[in-house]
Order: structure tokens, then sequence, then C-alpha cells
């Protein structure tokens, strides 16, 4: 009998110890863990929302002087345009030279302003509008008809929306002459410098003829006007 209740207790002992090793799935976080974050493959097309990420901390965009000729579109009518790269994303001249202050502000509050696009060719926004209208792609997200958008003017950029960074456009665009023109797209937003160019806030050039065509970091910056 003794050796029967002996084999039973090693029984529930084993038992015992299989349900303590066996893995719980949990939602929880342990304490003082990181959250887990999931990370969102960028489209390959402007979507109808900026994929938001979680940046490390600000970070100096990668700058490309080297001059590109596109063709831009102003209600309709074509005028030749000039952009540069910004993280790969083409940024008309006058846009990128106001964007680029604007960040180095930005950079200073701990905030980082990623460009999601920039200046659109008349090919892509033909794809955009042919999406919209067909909801066949692009998330049938809104776009304006072939040479009406403001990203084919060279004036618009839309932000990633980053912690922080809307809130500090709102706080600052203004300062630099870029306003929020779309109420359902808070990422949305377009360099309008004043009409009256003796009244136009100067920034410091953004590209010198000193200046390496590809750079890393800040471009040499001349003096400041106001």
């Amino acid at each position: 009998m003794a050796a029967r209740v002996s084999e039973c207790m090693a029984l529930v002992a084993l038992i015992a110890l299989a349900c303590s090793a066996a893995p719980v799935e949990s939602d929880r976080q342990a304490p003082g863990q990181a959250p887990q974050s999931r990370e969102i493959e960028p489209a390959a097309t402007r979507a109808r929302e900026p994929v938001r990420q979680a940046p490390t901390g600000p970070r100096v965009p990668v700058l490309d002087c080297t001059p590109t000729q596109e063709i831009g579109y102003r209600r309709g009518r074509e005028f030749p345009i000039t952009v540069v790269s910004i993280d790969g994303r083409l940024v008309e001249t006058e846009t990128a030279t106001a964007y680029w202050a604007m960040q180095l502000a930005a950079a200073d509050d701990g905030v980082e302003l990623p460009i999601y696009s920039g200046f659109q060719s008349h090919q892509h926004q033909e794809y955009f509008y042919k999406c919209y209208r067909s909801c066949s792609c692009n998330s049938c997200s809104p776009a304006a008809k072939p040479g009406h958008s403001k990203h084919q003017s060279g004036s618009a950029i839309d932000f990633g929306q980053w912690p922080g960074v809307i809130d500090w456009l709102n706080e600052h665009g203004k300062q630099f002459r870029f306003f929020p023109t779309v109420k359902r797209e808070p990422w949305h937003w377009e360099y309008r410098p004043r009409r009256n160019k003796r009244r136009r806030k100067v920034f410091p050039p953004l590209c010198t003829q000193e200046a390496p065509a590809d750079q890393l970091g800040s471009p040499k910056l001349g003096s400041s006007e106001t």
C-alpha cells in the first residue's frame, strides 16, 4: 500500500512539473520590458495616411544638392521646375530651402520631420488619380486631377506622422511659411512664401557651389536674413 501511495505522489509531482514548464501565452509585458513594435513595410506608392513609425531620435536627412529639371504644373499649365533630393524624395528648391531651415529648428526641439512625399511628376499624378477614380489601387485615396495637384506645383510636402510631428508643425510651421491646407490630411502641408518679395523671409541657402553633390548631414549654410 505504501508503495502504491509513493507511486501516486511521484506521478502528481511529475504532472505539476510539466504544467509549470509549459509556455503560457499572455498579452501583458513584463515590468520594465519595452512594448513590442510592429514594423510596417513602407508603401510603394503614396498612401492615404503616411506610415507611422517610432523614430529613434532626430536624424539629419540625406541631402543631394544635384539640381534636376522637371516639368511642374499649376492650374493645368506646365512650367519648368527645379528639384533636389531629400531622403530620396524630390522637393522643389525653394520649398526644400524652407523645409531645411524648419527641420533644423525641429531637431533642436528633439523632433524629426520626415518627408513622405514631395514633388510628383505628371505620370505619378495620373496614376494616383486613376487609382482614386477606379478604387483599384493605392487604397482608393483621394487625389487631385493631373495638372492641378499642389505636389505637381512643388509647394506641397506630406510628412510622416511620427509622434510629435504634427503638434510641432501646428505650433511652428507658419514661422517657416508652411501651412496645413487639407483638413482631412493633417500630414499635408504647403509652403506659401509671401507674394511681396521685399517682405518674404529669406532662409539660409540650402546648397552652395562649394557643397558636394551628395551630402550626409547639414549642408553648408550661408548667412541668414530675415
